[in-house]
């Protein structure tokens, strides 16, 4: 299953145990015009990787991991997400 196609030829598959990674830019670019996601998450992990989750209305979604050097790597991605929102006072 594939999940995005990058500049340079760069594809993602599940199956892959090959990192697809590209330049920021050109990963924010393939997400937003290309394939119209949105990112809707993004964290700075302890170590300095910023972590951006990017998603569409069809429940779409792929998750980056971007060293401080502006490379991004795709992580992870899928074809359903769910937003939950944070209830201040509640657990789980």
């Amino acid at each position: 299953m594939k999940f995005i196609v990058l500049p340079l030829a760069l594809i993602a598959s599940q199956a892959s145990a090959q990192a697809t990674c590209a330049h920021r830019d050109a990963v924010v670019t393939a997400m937003t015009e290309r394939l119209g996601q949105q990112r809707i998450f993004t964290a700075t992990a302890s170590n300095g990787t910023l972590i951006e989750i990017y998603a569409d209305i069809d429940g779409k979604w792929a998750v980056f991991g971007t060293t401080p050097d502006m490379v991004s790597c795709l992580l992870d991605g899928g074809d359903f997400h769910e937003v939950t929102p944070i209830i201040p006072g509640q657990d789980g």
